[in-house]
């Protein structure tokens, strides 16, 4: 059996390091967090048994790939922009998201190439998804200057993925110019995913051709004319058409529109900085002339934005859980407070919310506004947990990041010696969000500790990572330093690359990856963690780690991982 990668998931598409969020592995089968020797070449599979040193480098043999560098010596933008496009080609999927990723960061310097890959696929079948990528990346990193290049892969009339990627391309770059040039190819749009794009990018670009089309169809769409070409979805893209008479056309058509629609209309106005709408909004409040609990949600969300704290007040007497959870989320806003207004309604909702999320957003709604006492109530009924009367919500209440407690940990620390079980990995989860030093003292020492199930101490020591920099860096490191294992590196490795931009973080890993002694499992998980951890900086660390391998099974995995993201 090949031993599985380690605990890293793929990276995810543009710019977002991945690493298991730490209330999911807790849910998970667990690797463990000790017990191995330190020089030990044996790995954990996941399931707690133990594989030979052999397996340890083993790849199958479609995933052994020999490398080969962007250029000699240190490579430059427009080489690694070569190079990352031929990963848009081919190569694996992780390989495919870290070559969008690094394009998009790049810029500039990686236009040309992505130019010149676009106009000599645009009309080779078979090449569909090189063409989205091509057209996704050119969107994130291009200018205007390519506009009129995305219009001539429309013009190809390619699949719709692709006229879909190359419309959302043009809602990036585009301006006013290209208006006409979609106008005309929208016509002959039959599908409605690029239909949709393609309004979106007119609506974007904006100007007087794209407002005065956009509210053609929007009136043909009310007036239910079979003409129509583009439906509600018109009136979507109108809501966004940037341009200063789009206001004025939007008062002009709020009557003939349905109810919501009217409420979205004024909401596009605001954004403009027409501000004037309480009066024309507060009908919409009135539940007799518009059952629609939407449409009365929405008004009322937006006469908060306007600050009239009235009208929000007016809907404490609602029997509907939407609009009270609507008047809710208004009292928590910073306008809201500085206003000074609502607390008595707050008070009524975390008293007698009949909705368990209602008193809960209410009551964090009264702690924001500096009444931590609200919570004496949970904290007495916690020392009691897990036997005592209202202990176990008390539990779940103070677990919440908006009722973090400076006084929780402390409490939680305490009982942790008068339960067991399940209730364990709840006082994990509350330590985790506790955020206090203290409580992330305490998880390293459950880490530690090997009269503790193996499972929870895993959970223990990957919520490490969850602590501030400054807190979770030395007991990372003080953790894996006293026993360096594979298991305890499959845990801390992740986490430390959460807070790489720490100098002793990044001085660790650096130092871990010149360390020619590293036993294989461990080296096995650091290379495949480089990537994910550095991005495009790993090519100069795998790249060292290359050079001064002598074992040709630890040189072929390397290479491998090269080819993967570099």
């Amino acid at each position: 059996m090949l031993y599985p990668s380690p605990v890293f998931p793929k990276a995810l598409p543009l710019m977002k390091p991945t690493f298991y969020p730490f209330l999911l592995l807790i849910t998970l089968p667990l690797l463990a967090c000790g017990g191995e020797e330190p020089n030990s070449t044996q790995v954990p599979n996941g399931m707690g048994e133990q594989q030979g040193e052999a397996s340890v480098f083993t790849l199958a043999p479609e995933n052994l790939h020999a490398y080969t560098p962007p250029a000699d010596g240190q490579p430059s933008k427009e080489d690694w922009a070569t190079r990352w496009v031929e990963h848009l080609r081919r190569g694996s999927k992780d390989g495919l998201d870290f070559a969008k990723e690094q394009l998009a960061k790049m810029g500039a310097p990686a236009v040309p190439v992505l130019v010149t890959e676009l106009e000599a696929n645009m009309s080779r079948s078979g090449a569909m998804g090189y063409l989205v990528s091509l057209c996704e990346v050119l969107g994130a990193c291009g200018s205007s200057d390519q506009v009129p290049l995305l219009l001539r892969v429309l013009d190809q009339n390619p699949p719709p993925v692709v006229r879909t990627a190359s419309y959302e391309a043009l809602i990036r770059l585009g301006n006013q110019d290209m208006v006409p040039s979609i106008l005309e190819r929208l016509s002959f749009e039959n599908e409605s995913a690029p239909r949709e794009a393609a309004l979106r990018a007119i609506a974007e670009a904006g100007g007087p051709v794209a407002l005065a089309y956009l509210e053609q169809e929007t009136r043909k769409w009310i007036a239910q004319d079979p003409t129509a070409f583009a439906g509600d979805k018109a009136f979507s893209a109108l809501l966004l058409c940037e341009d200063e008479r789009t206001p004025t056309v939007l008062a002009g058509l709020k009557e003939l529109l349905p109810p919501f629609q009217q409420v979205q209309s004024m909401g596009a106005r605001i954004r403009f900085g027409d501000r004037d709408l309480v009066e024309q909004l507060r009908p919409f409040l009135n539940q007799e002339d518009y059952p629609s609990a939407g449409t009365r949600e929405l008004a009322l969300q937006l006469l908060g934005e306007l600050g009239d704290w009235e009208s929000v007040l007016s809907q404490e007497t609602s029997t509907v859980p939407k609009m009270q959870l609507a008047v809710v989320a208004l009292l928590r806003r910073p306008e809201a407070i500085a206003a000074g207004v609502g607390l008595d309604v707050l008070d009524h909702f975390a008293e007698h919310g009949e909705d368990e999320s209602l008193r809960l957003n209410a009551l964090a709604g009264l702690v924001e506004r500096g009444q931590g006492e609200r919570l004496n109530a949970n904290l007495r009924q916690l020392q009691s947990f897990p036997t005592g009367r209202g202990s176990g919500e008390a539990l779940r209440i103070l677990s919440r990041p908006e009722f973090a407690d400076e006084r929780v940990a402390n409490i939680m620390i305490d009982l942790w010696a008068r339960t067991e079980g399940a209730h364990h990995v709840d006082l994990v989860r509350a330590l985790a969000v506790s955020g206090r030093p203290e409580a992330a003292t305490f998880l390293q020492q459950i880490a530690q500790d090997e009269t503790v199930d193996v499972g929870l101490r895993q959970s223990a020591a990957t919520v490490l990572a969850n602590f501030q920099t400054g807190i979770a860096v030395p007991l990372l490191l003080e953790f894996y330093q006293s026993n360096p294992s594979a298991g305890r590196a499959s845990l801390v490795l992740p986490g430390l690359g959460r807070h790489v931009q720490d100098a002793r973080a990044d001085a660790f890993l650096r130092e871990l990856a010149e360390n020619l002694e590293l036993n294989d499992a461990v080296r096995r998980i650091l290379i495949d963690a480089i990537p994910l951890i550095y991005r495009a900086e790993g090519y100069d660390i795998l790249s060292k780690m290359l050079a001064t391998s002598k074992r040709i099974d630890v040189r072929r995995y390397i290479e491998s991982t090269l080819w993967r993201y570099y």
